[in-house]
């Protein structure tokens, strides 16, 4: 159970522009997204990829003559049920690659080719042949001068059997497959141009110099700068390229075959010294424009920014000109394809006459900061570079950029640095010069050399008993009226001990600064004798009111330093030993009158059983442990005393709690906000909101949930989507579900409304073995494994979100099950929007809440007009396909739809939550 943050004032609420996690600033105008990996595929040349999979095990295979003239059909009569399988297994070199071309015939006529590549294994890879023709002719091209084996099995029957240890095509047939000419496999040798290319991409490797051969470009997935990174660190995990191996050398083992859009793939083994990496390489125009690599060696994590940042510094420029000249339409074009939909002209329009509103149109100088590695991002697994520029207007303001690049890697991903935001906001001192001022003052006085020149030097006080005094004349008159000068002198003193002195004045200009009402809360670093200092400055309007300072070693706040009244700290403990033992009428007579007009005492006294404190263990005491300033931004008056406690509980740790004052009068302090952090075990019979809440999820209990959710959301909610979202959680956590034992439970109130938030962890039922199985056995047939945290969030008791944190449930849908369960949202969606008449619902209403937007409605009509020129109308709407799509339950699907004088082709994205089918994105595809 956790009681928190249960204040009477109405505030006003900050949203805060969605940032890069990867990001370091907060405020100013930008354009935020997400990063995926760009979309352009240059390897759809194949249908099909098998992979090696082991084929260890008890089988019993019996062998045939190959040349045996009773080799039986593909189709069996159709009186009999079943229809052998028929497979070819390769067994060669890890890694190595093989081209299976698949002819297939019917009555001696030829129907179609089939050609896949096969990544081969010791242990055996197994290729599929399909059935439903009376004969297949097979074609395997081997590049290795290693061993290779092809066996071709007809159910349990070997019906050929090959090997090879020369760079070869191997051709085996089963069923009625006419005598004659062979058709010829695709070209899969490397010419003489593919050859050098090649060896150009090793020497490339060996010297992290890949300049000249990857592709300038736009439509190229890699750039130099993030491959020769990957190189440097290829080198240090896996050692130097072993070119003395035919791999190498002679290109033994490597194969090509055809792309997209003319490019050509190249795919080999390569050896380095402590392992292997598998190279595949997109060539067009004698180019790099993608490369994908394998190596179990290559940590995820290899990528800490790339080899150069000139590239994206003047890209960064590039694009500072354009908005600041107006030029919306080349600015556009800057950022990355893959957010085409997303960064719209009309977004950067109004990103743009903000900037040049607020700021200026004209550049007077623009000036390279720095570039920051921001890390990993996990929500769009990218790695955030920003590159920091200062701009310098014409008009006298100075504003700072932060435009960021991401890059998507891993272990086997290689990407290139999309520009996917820029951040632009007025420095802090354009922006406050008075607050900076300030701040220069400040702390030229408590850690500059000798005494401030303001000051009058006295040979009766020490010098840091000077310095306090003139700290405090800098300072809102409120706040220094409550500061001890002694102690405010000592801390001073230590200051200048830990921190240095300041040898330079600060430079606050890419201090980053958060604004609420009249509040202000500035913090960055700055350079003392001694090295980097964190500082945090706090304002309001324009009067300091604290300075905090911190170090590795050392922190200091003028917060701390008060003369605060003495009875405070025992307001506070009095309050908290009143509501801790349920003394709920005392608790509530020591609130602010501010604080009871709000909220009654029968209202308060039933926030506090919701919060569950009633089940709380009796407190021993509780004693105050720190008075100090203040420096929330949400507080209710510009000075505000905060109280901090600890409550100490039998056999429990002490728990801290808080409490807010405003001094109204020398001796009337008002309580205006208390919060308390506390966490308790509870038994499961006693913890009815937790069972409330968690058993229909346990009980895949769909009514259950859509009763929690509560009726005003059941519109929204489509519970078949739910069922299959219930049912795999389900399985992850065992029948029957087991209530945690321990959970936070936080609550929160503010003008008596009340949220809260059920936390904890989900630990799986474990299968146990019958008296009929091994144990082996049953930890094999045991699927509940890790434990699964879980966080669920009300409102006056109405679900509003839950979260169920697996990796296991981030795709809860199979693609049938995705398919079966769109069919009806997407011929919805096509009827209201292409078959729409005054009366039909709007589109929009089948899709995703962030295109419930009055330029996509302006899209999907265009789009219509469009489709019904070529189609004449709409008929019908006919799926193709589906395909899982690289974020978590989404999928996409290809129709057609057709029309009275035509058909047109469409990709349609669909996005599954927990509780919902919606369409994601709609695309004509040309």
């Amino acid at each position: 159970m956790r009681l928190a943050a249960i204040s009477p004032m109405k505030l006003l609420s900050m949203t805060c522009q969605a940032k890069h996690p990867a990001s370091q600033h907060s405020s100013g105008q930008r354009v935020p997204r997400n990063c995926v990996r760009p979309t352009v595929s240059w390897l759809v040349g194949l249908l099909g990829i098998v992979l090696g999979i082991g084929l260890s095990g008890s089988q019993t295979v019996t062998y045939a003559q190959t040349a045996s003239p009773t080799v039986p059909p593909l189709v069996r009569p159709v009186e009999l049920p079943e229809e052998p399988p028929v497979q070819l297994i390769l067994t060669g070199t890890e890694g190595q690659d093989a081209i299976v071309v698949a002819n297939y015939f019917r009555g001696g006529v030829f129907v179609r080719s089939v050609t896949q590549h096969a990544r081969l294994s010791p242990q055996g890879t197994l290729v599929p042949v399909e059935l439903g023709f009376t004969g297949v002719r097979l074609l395997i091209t081997i590049p290795t001068t290693n061993a290779v084996h092809a066996e071709l099995l007809y159910g349990q029957q070997v019906v050929d059997r090959q090997s090879s240890q020369e760079k070869t095509v191997l051709r085996m047939q089963l069923g009625d497959v006419p005598e004659g000419q062979v058709e010829a496999p695709p070209r899969s040798s490397l010419n003489e141009a593919e050859t050098t290319f090649v060896q150009a991409v090793f020497n490339a490797s060996s010297q992290a110099q890949s300049r000249n051969i990857v592709s300038p470009l736009p439509i190229a997935n890699i750039d130099w700068q993030t491959l020769d990174s990957y190189w440097l660190a290829l080198k240090d995990h896996l050692g130097p390229l072993q070119r003395s191996s035919p791999a190498v050398s002679m290109l033994d083992g490597w194969i090509g075959w055809d792309g997209e859009l003319g490019s050509r793939v190249l795919s080999g083994n390569v050896p380095f010294e402590r392992g292997n990496c598998h190279f595949k390489l997109m060539i067009l125009d004698d180019k790099l424009v993608d490369i994908e690599v394998e190596s179990p060696l290559m940590p995820a994590d290899w990528f800490t920014g790339p080899i150069s940042s000139e590239a994206y510094v003047e890209k960064s420029e590039l694009l500072l000109r354009m908005l600041f000249e107006g030029n919306v339409t080349a600015a556009s074009l800057l950022f990355s394809r893959s957010y085409g939909d997303e960064i719209t002209e009309a977004e950067l329009a109004t990103l743009c006459s903000t900037l040049r509103d607020d700021f200026g149109t004209e550049i007077a100088s623009l000036d390279h900061q720095d570039c920051l590695f921001n890390g990993l991002d996990p929500a769009s697994n990218s790695y955030g570079w920003s590159v920091r520029h200062f701009v310098q207007l014409a008009s006298g303001k100075r504003c700072v950029s932060n435009v960021l690049f991401a890059f998507t890697c891993d272990a086997d991903l290689i990407g290139r640095g999309e520009l996917v935001s820029i951040d632009v906001r007025e420095t802090w001192p354009s922006q406050a010069p008075t607050q900076t001022r300030l701040a220069t003052q400040a702390l030229q006085r408590i850690l500059s050399v000798s005494p401030p020149e303001d000051s009058e030097p006295s040979a009766e006080q020490p010098e840091s008993q000077q310095r306090a005094p003139n700290l405090q004349q800098l300072l809102n008159p409120d706040a220094a009226q409550l500061l001890d000068t002694s102690t405010l002198a000592t801390q001073v003193e230590h200051c200048r001990q830990a921190f240095g002195s300041l040898t330079v004045a600060p430079d606050f200009a890419l201090w980053e600064v958060k604004n609420l009402q009249n509040f202000t809360q500035a913090s960055g670093t700055f350079s003392t004798s001694k090295g980097e200092i964190e500082g945090k400055l706090d304002f309001v309007n324009d009067e300091l009111i604290g300075v905090s300072l911190f170090s590795r070693d050392y922190a200091m706040s003028t917060l701390n330093s008060l003369n605060a009244p003495t009875d405070l700290p025992e307001l506070a403990c009095e309050f908290w030993r009143a509501l801790l033992r349920h003394e709920t009428a005392a608790a509530y007579d020591r609130l602010a009158p501010t604080f009871q007009q709000q909220l009654t005492l029968e209202q308060f006294r039933g926030v506090v059983l919701q919060a569950g404190e009633n089940a709380a263990p009796d407190t021993l005491d509780v004693q105050a442990t720190t008075v100090r300033i203040s420096d929330r931004l949400e507080r209710g008056a510009p000075v505000m005393l905060t109280v901090y406690c600890v409550a100490q509980y039998p056999n429990e740790p002490p728990l801290p709690l808080a409490c807010e004052f405003r001094l109204a009068g020398p001796n009337s302090p008002e309580l205006l906000h208390f919060t308390s952090d506390l966490e308790i075990s509870f038994p499961e019979d006693g913890a009815l909101e937790t069972q409330r809440l968690l058993t229909p999820f346990f009980d895949a209990n769909t009514k259950g949930v859509e009763a929690l959710l509560g009726s005003s959301d059941n519109s929204s909610i489509d519970s078949e989507v739910l069922t299959l979202f219930l049912q795999k959680l389900q399985s992850l956590i065992g029948e029957p579900g087991q209530l945690p034992a321990t959970a936070s439970w936080i609550h929160s109130y503010r003008d008596g409304i009340r949220t809260e938030r059920l936390q904890g962890t989900i630990v799986p039922t474990q299968n146990s073995p019958t008296q009929n199985s091994s144990i082996e056995n049953a930890a094999a047939e045991n699927t509940h494994g890790a434990n699964i945290p879980f966080s669920l969030s009300t409102h006056n008791g109405q679900l509003t979100a839950f979260d169920f944190y697996t990796a296991e449930l981030a795709h809860f849908l199979t693609t049938e099950q995705a398919l079966q369960r769109s069919q009806q949202r997407i011929q919805d969606f096509m009827s209201t929007w292409l078959d729409a008449t005054d009366v039909t619902p709007s589109p929009q209403a089948s899709m995703v809440w962030e295109l419930r937007t009055t330029e996509v409605e302006q899209k999907l009509e265009s789009m219509r007009d469009r489709i019904h020129n070529v189609a004449g109308g709409y008929i019908e709407c006919v799926l193709e396909d589906a395909q899982d799509a690289e974020q978590d339950n989404t999928f996409q699907f290809r129709c057609t739809v057709s029309g009275v004088t035509g058909d047109i082709k469409l990709r349609i994205d669909i996005e599954f939550s927990a509780i919902s089918c919606l369409v994601a994105g709609v695309e004509l595809v040309e």
